[in-house]
Formats: structure tokens, C-alpha cells, sequence
């Protein structure tokens, strides 16, 4: 159907203009938020909800992190949604990287790996603007597991890890439940194959609620009946261009959030 706030990655100059075709966009009267990309990996944000404040910061490379403040029957959202590199293997070169004060932003302190300063910015950005009262989602693909240092360092900073809370299963690599990555992402064979699994859990939404709000994540299952929960969609189409069967090598994930009073 038609979820109130949609947030994508990877979103090339060729992939906007392609979005502003759908059909969808009209039909669900979409917002395209943030400015057209100039490169081949921006975030993207698509709304019904009233938005503004919209800022992309620089990760390192050419990782971003965006963000998008929104009014919502919840209250105020800042959302930031965000595509960042994966750690490195330990023998890899660069793997023992830190932050020193001309290479990292000021957030990340002196020491910190390298790489783990792009989640620290990311979750800054969403913490730095709004009320206290606002709701915060940063979301995307962080290309690391629930096993990582940046994933412990978001849930012990009160960043609630959705996928979990909603009741759904950590990833089982051998059957692919609970996973969102691991399918090719140089060929489109897996793309063609509606048996290809998954096999890592690397992407999230999570949600920082403000005092006040006792969040209640809707299951996978869609308990309450709007068409939406929370969990993973990841279902092979049928007569897909090209014999694509899957929209990507990831997996879509999805978020019905109210607080306990029933908003």
C-alpha cells in the first residue's frame, strides 16, 4: 500500500528520475525529499507526511547520511537514513584506522576506528536537531552485524533495534530467516533465482523514542490490520523484467511504530 515515509539508498541520478516515473509516487501523492543526487549513492526519502529541515552530511568516501524532519500523527520525526562502509578484515590494510583530530569530525573522539565514526555522525545528525520530544529513526544499510562494536555502541546509547523488538528472529544464515543480505550484488543470477537466501543481518531501523512515548512495534504479521508491520519484506514478484524475481540484493524492511497511550 502506501506507507507514510519510505527511505531508500543507493539512489543514483538514473534511479531518481526512474522513481519520479512511478506510478506509485501519484497514487500515493509522494514527496520526493532531498535534492536530486549527482553521484551514484545518495539516500532518498519519499513522504506523505509534512516535511522540512533536510540535511546530507559526508561520511567518508562518497557514504552520506541524510536527514529529513517530519510532522506526524506521533509528533515530530527526525529521520536520518544512511548507507555506510562495512569494518574491515582484521588483516585487511587501513583495518587498525582511528580518528585523529584532522581526520574525523569533532563528534568522534581521538581513537575511535575510522569506520565506526560513520555511525557515530549518522546517529548525531539525528539526535542534533528537533524537540525532545521528537521520535527518532536512523535507518539504512551499515554493512555490519549485530556482532559489530558500531551495532552495540547504537543499542547501549538507547537505540532501540526494531527487527528485535517487533519479535523477529536473528538472522539464521542457513535457512535465510531473519537475514536482509547475501545475495549476489555483481551478477543478477540470485536476482532471477526465487530461491536465493540471504544470509547476514547489515541492515536497520532503528528508533530512539523521547520520554513519554512506550513504543509498540505492530509484528511482521500486521496484527492491527493497516497493511503494514514490522520486519522484513522480501517476496520473490512473479514475471519480473528480465526474469527478476527480487528488487534487489537486500532485503526491505519495514516499521509500524505507535506509542502506548495508541498513537
Amino acid at each position: 500500500d502506501c506507507p507514510e515515509v519510505v527511505g531508500l539508498q543507493e539512489v543514483s541520478t538514473r534511479v531518481y528520475e526512474l522513481l519520479e516515473e512511478l506510478p506509485a509516487v501519484d497514487e500515493c501523492g509522494y514527496e520526493l525529499v532531498l535534492p536530486k543526487p549527482k553521484a551514484i549513492d545518495h539516500e532518498l526519502v519519499l513522504t506523505t507526511l509534512p516535511a522540512d529541515g533536510t540535511k546530507v552530511v559526508k561520511l567518508s568516501g562518497f557514504r552520506t547520511a541524510s536527514r529529513v524532519r517530519l510532522e506526524s500523527d506521533l509528533g515530530p520525526v527526525v529521520l536520518v537514513v544512511t548507507h555506510q562502509d562495512g569494518d574491515l578484515d582484521p588483516d585487511e590494510p587501513g583495518a587498525d584506522a582511528t580518528c585523529k583530530k584532522k581526520t574525523c569530525p569533532a563528534v568522534c573522539r581521538p581513537g575511535t576506528p575510522f569506520l565506526a565514526c560513520q555511525t557515530t555522525v549518522a546517529a548525531d545528525l539525528a539526535e542534533r536537531v528537533g524537540p525532545e520530544r521528537a521520535v527518532r529513526i536512523l535507518m539504512g544499510d551499515f554493512n555490519v552485524t549485530p556482532a559489530s562494536g558500531r551495532y552495540q555502541m547504537l543499542v547501549e546509547d538507547d537505540w532501540i533495534d526494531t527487527h528485535l523488538a517487533g519479535g523477529n528472529p536473528e538472522c539464521d544464515p542457513g535457512t535465510g530467516t531473519g537475514c536482509t543480505s547475501g545475495r549476489q550484488d555483481d551478477a543478477v543470477d540470485d536476482l532471477r533465482d526465487p530461491n536465493a537466501l540471504q544470509s547476514q543481518r547489515i541492515d536497520y531501523i532503528f528508533v530512539k523514542p523521547p520520554r513519554g512515548c512506550e513504543p509498540v512495534f505492530d509484528p511482521a504479521a500486521d496484527a492491527d490490520g493497516d497493511g503494514l508491520g514490522t520486519g522484513i519484506w522480501d517476496d520473490p514478484v512473479v514475471d519480473g523484467p528480465g526474469g527478476i524475481v527480487f528488487v534487489s540484493d537486500h532485503s526491505g524492511l519495514s516499521l509500524d511504530l505507535s506509542c502506548e497511550d495508541g498513537t
